[in-house]
């Protein structure tokens, strides 16, 4: 699996390609890149839509959530924008919901790049 990460003013775009696993993602979260970038930012967008394939079971994203959940110990009220394929976007969301309930973190799940970043620019 690949990703690129974009910052432009406040948000952060993260875009995964290739095929998902769950050792990539935890890669990417202990990245020196990806700790720079979540730093002192207020929007993320972490779009998996132009993934060719995944070998993520329901209990890694679980886990990858709430690792996920760590960092929104260290990093206060950042708003969270999943992109994924439209029959998985309930379920996640779902997820999202109970595992940062307690956080300052605002999660949305949505199925495309274009609702995601409409999301993100009418918040202001």
């Amino acid at each position: 699996m690949s990703y690129q990460i974009d910052i432009v003013d406040d948000l952060i775009r993260i875009e995964f390609y290739g095929t998902l696993d769950a050792l990539d993602l935890i890669l990417l979260n202990q990245s020196q890149d990806y700790k720079v970038a979540i730093q002192n930012k207020k929007k993320m967008l972490m779009d998996f839509t132009d993934i060719n394939g995944s070998s993520l079971t329901a209990k890694d994203t679980q886990g990858l959530a709430m690792l996920g959940k760590l960092d929104s110990q260290r990093i206060k009220d950042l708003h969270l924008v999943i992109v994924i394929e439209q029959e998985s976007a309930p379920a996640m969301q779902h997820i999202c919901d109970k595992i940062f309930v307690d956080s300052s973190w605002q999660v949305d799940v949505v199925n495309s790049a274009a609702q995601g970043k409409q999301l993100l620019i009418s918040e202001g």
